[in-house]
């Protein structure tokens, strides 16, 4: 896994955070970030680079993006949003919560089926009938469908190939995607589907099969400043936009639409 810089302060706010005032008062004078726990490791490397740069930090909350979502709703004093999905960053938008005008389509990924590494499990190409011969007995992981964007690519993607009600029965929802393959990570499930950028940055798990594209929505991570957000946050958004930025997000094997 790449390092994890020190420089960098992160918040984790839990999906059970209390309720914000409105326009609720800000504890730091650093950019507020919030962002998808599946952008932890690629966000904390463009924190360094940012902070080496311009000698300013990024305070970042990781988590669901419908965690995030919430609690900007809320009134959570944030600067920015980064969504692993659209839907999160539309339900924000509703609520006038985002600046529409700043709202850029930033990254995509790809979904994928991992074990662990020491599992005998072989890769195959992903059609009905090789889903259906999937070993279950172990259980599956993925993230909560109803709400996370990973759980609802999942959920996606297995009634394209009319596997839904086979798997469902044996799995194991989270509140993020960083979860699910932290347990597929310790052998706690056999199975999980993260996204490919979650896969490549543990040496114990390792892909044995990825959806097809056209099996589930665009895998999109929309990014925008939010309503209230301080004027550096403006050269935040920039940098994140920046050339420089989109070498280091290919570098961990995000696409960029």
């Amino acid at each position: 896994m790449r390092p994890f810089y020190a420089l960098l302060i992160v918040l984790f706010f839990a999906c059970s955070a209390p309720t914000y005032a409105q326009n609720a008062s800000r504890e730091t004078d650093k950019i507020i970030i919030f962002a998808a726990a599946s952008l932890t490791d690629v966000l904390s490397d463009i924190a360094h680079h940012y902070a080496m740069q311009t000698n300013k930090k990024w305070a970042i909350s990781f988590a669901g993006s419908s965690a995030l979502a919430r609690q900007i709703q809320q009134g959570a004093p944030a600067d920015i949003f980064i969504s692993a999905d659209e839907i999160w960053m539309n339900e924000v938008q509703k609520t006038n919560d985002i600046d529409p005008t700043s709202r850029i389509n930033l990254l995509s990924n790809d979904l994928v089926l991992i074990t662990s590494s020491s599992s005998p499990l072989t890769s195959f190409d992903v059609n009905e009938a090789s889903l259906a011969q999937v070993d279950l007995s172990q259980r599956i992981t993925t993230g909560e469908v109803n709400s996370v964007p990973i759980g609802h690519y999942a959920k996606q993607a297995l009634s394209f190939f009319n596997q839904w009600e086979h798997f469902k029965p044996a799995l194991i929802e989270t509140d993020n995607v960083r979860a699910s393959l932290n347990l597929v990570s310790r052998r706690e499930v056999g199975l999980g589907i993260v996204y490919a950028t979650d896969a490549a940055l543990m040496k114990d798990v390792k892909i044995i099969a990825t959806f097809p594209a056209t099996s589930h929505d665009p895998i999109i991570y929309p990014i925008a400043l939010t309503r209230h957000h301080s004027t550096d946050a403006n050269d935040a958004l920039r940098f994140l936009t920046s050339e420089d930025a989109r070498a280091i997000f290919t570098s961990y094997g995000f696409k960029t639409p």
